[in-house]
């Protein structure tokens, strides 16, 4: 399982608590930042998707976060992600974008694209909301009682 977003997390305000919920990871987690400097606006977002689809893995399952995509519960989630860990042939792959989102030619790659609801978040605070439902689902999956209904 790989995330792949623009920017670097550490020195951040959200940095301790993403590495906090990636410590307690049994799935196997990689993180991959780019930045990019000198660019802006239309160029920008392309330039960040050229550089996002460099480093996808060769056979991977692309879930792209975006405020337009798929809202999930938890549970959903969980199953989503139990679903793709199953077809090994192919690694998970988590795209967060940088501000200015995701490029058209990403999203075309895309196997999934999912929302944590209509708010606009700010791609560092996304980033720990994902690893944490990462952490949920994997609670979820092993029936611990982390998750409450």
């Amino acid at each position: 399982m790989q995330l792949i977003a623009v920017g670097h997390i550490k020195g951040q305000p959200t940095s301790d608590l993403f590495e906090m919920y990636k410590k307690r990871l049994t799935f196997p987690f990689s993180v991959r930042e780019i930045t990019l400097r000198g660019s802006s606006g239309k160029n920008l977002k392309d330039e960040e998707g050229r550089k996002i689809i460099d480093l996808l893995p060769e056979a991977a399952h692309i879930i792209l976060l975006d405020e337009r995509g798929e809202e999930m519960t938890s549970k959903s989630f969980a199953t989503y992600v139990q679903a793709c860990q199953m077809n090994r042939e192919k690694a998970l792959c988590f795209v967060i974008g940088g501000a200015d989102g995701l490029s058209d030619s990403l999203k075309n790659k895309a196997h999934k694209v999912i929302s944590f609801g209509k708010a606009t978040w700010p791609h560092m605070l996304v980033r720990v909301m994902l690893v944490e439902q990462i952490y949920r689902a994997q609670q979820i999956l092993s029936n611990h009682p982390y998750h409450r209904e």
